[in-house]
């Protein structure tokens, strides 16, 4: 089975909307080239880091990791302290900018 995952800018931050993620590392960014070639999802302000967060997929699914970032990487409320694995319909949110997570029947997740 093919990994397909999107976030989705909930707030308009970023330089477009949808934000597919592939079968591996996504880095959340403020950079505009990031160390690593890796896809990224750009946020351009101060308050989120160099490596602020990434979601990779693994073990049949996607999961997110903060990167020790100041101002925090957030999973529906509740700020991440180790690797959590996405669902469908999560709510990510880096500092105060918010994206959704969509996975498709692919990978076994229902749309919402």
């Amino acid at each position: 089975m093919a990994a397909s995952g999107v976030l989705t800018d909930l707030g308009s931050v970023t330089a477009r909307r949808l934000h597919p993620l592939g079968d591996g590392t996504a880095l959340v960014t403020r950079l505009r080239t990031p160390p690593e070639a890796m896809p990224i999802v750009q946020i351009l302000s101060s308050q989120i880091s160099r490596r602020h967060a990434s979601i990779s997929y693994r073990a049949g699914g996607y999961w997110i990791e903060d990167h020790e970032s100041v101002n925090g990487t957030w999973l529906n409320d509740r700020r991440l302290d180790r690797p959590r694995r996405l669902q469908n319909g999560d709510v990510v949110r880096f500092y105060t900018y918010e994206f959704e997570f969509q996975a498709t029947t692919e990978m076994g997740c229902r749309p919402s």
